[in-house]
């Protein structure tokens, strides 16, 4: 996102950073609200390795369809008017327009390519939006992104392109009935519209625990950290996060804290091993901030007599000849025992 005379525009790519992580699009515009306070984190080298090897597959795409003859107009994305070159190479009836430059305000963005379709002779000339990836199957986003182009080649043209295609690093070209999808792609742009509109600098949305964050992961995970979200629990899935929050336990804390609870449609052995494990995590903090920041304390590991005592615990294997709360007191005496060794 960035603005043009004061007025905000959104490509295509910011509609799928919102549908991967609202919290990542709130990030961008805080930046973009207030440059230089925030740091975004840097491109790993295989995010750099990904990108080169993307745009090397869409350039020897544009070579394949040079050498087969096609009829190409390349637009200059950096001249004066992209917009103007975009509707004059439509207007010519060209058959493929290399980095079409579109825009629907506030939307404004580059395809990969514009593909003429067949029409009957003597009509206007209409196009299909292509787009080169790298996967060799079609993601969700994929899709919505090109639902981006087509709407916004459809105030061009006057008509919505029936069809989706995407190039794929094996060079398949599967394609998808626009219809199918785009009013899906409606909500999800009304969506990111509303949190643009509504945008707060002092309200961010919370980030999804298991998201791609982007260039935004490191601000996200030190707010679930500072939040203490159930997400640092070691194996523990989204699933069971769901769970715990539906109960009301949204903390690593809270959970490690647990005693004989009960968590609707969470097996009793799986809430004892997740309330361990949060136990051990919370013992490691302490550890570590009793000990200072020039001391390593390894973290808590959980000990084979206490997990052997849970699972016998959960499983109603008590009997004569095992007393529940002796069991507990003399199992948590043998653990403080070996802690002491």
């Amino acid at each position: 996102m960035y603005r043009i005379k004061g007025q905000l525009v959104y490509s295509p790519s910011d509609l799928i950073r919102f549908m991967e992580s609202p919290f990542s699009s709130w990030m961008d515009r805080y930046n973009l609200e207030f440059p230089g306070q925030l740091t975004p984190d840097e491109d790993t080298a295989e995010a750099k390795l990904i990108q080169e090897t993307g745009n090397r597959h869409e350039k020897q795409f544009l070579d394949d369809l040079r050498t087969k003859g096609r009829d190409i107009a390349e637009i200059d994305s950096h001249g004066p008017d992209p917009e103007a070159q975009t509707k004059a190479a439509m207007a010519a009836g060209r058959e493929i327009i290399y980095q079409a430059c579109l825009a629907l305000p506030p939307f404004r963005g580059y395809a990969d390519f514009l593909s003429r379709v067949e029409s009957v002779p003597g009509s206007r000339a209409t196009y299909e939006v292509w787009d080169t990836k790298l996967a060799r199957k079609a993601k969700p986003y994929y899709i919505v992104q090109l639902c981006c182009y087509a709407e916004m080649l459809e105030h061009l043209q006057g008509s919505r392109p029936r069809t989706l295609r995407v190039v794929l690093g094996n060079n398949e070209i599967p394609s998808f009935k626009t219809e199918d999808f785009f009013y899906y792609y409606q909500q999800l742009k009304q969506a990111f519209l509303q949190l643009m509109h509504g945008f707060d600098p002092a309200n961010p949305p919370m980030p999804e625990p298991r998201a791609d964050h982007g260039r935004w992961q490191s601000h996200a995970d030190a707010k679930l950290v500072a939040l203490d979200n159930l997400v640092q629990v070691a194996g523990i899935t989204t699933g069971q996060i769901k769970k715990l929050n539906n109960a009301g336990i949204t903390t690593v804390c809270q959970l490690a804290a647990l005693n004989e609870a009960k968590v609707p449609k969470l097996s009793g052995p799986i809430l004892q091993r997740l309330v361990e494990q949060a136990q051990l995590q919370v013992q490691t903090r302490e550890l570590r901030a009793r000990a200072g920041p020039d001391t390593t304390v390894p973290p808590r590991r959980p000990c084979p007599l206490q997990a052997t005592t849970a699972r016998l615990l959960a499983g109603g294997q008590t009997g004569k000849s095992l007393n529940r709360c002796a069991c507990i007191r003399g199992s948590q005496a043998l653990v403080n025992l070996m802690d002491e060794l």
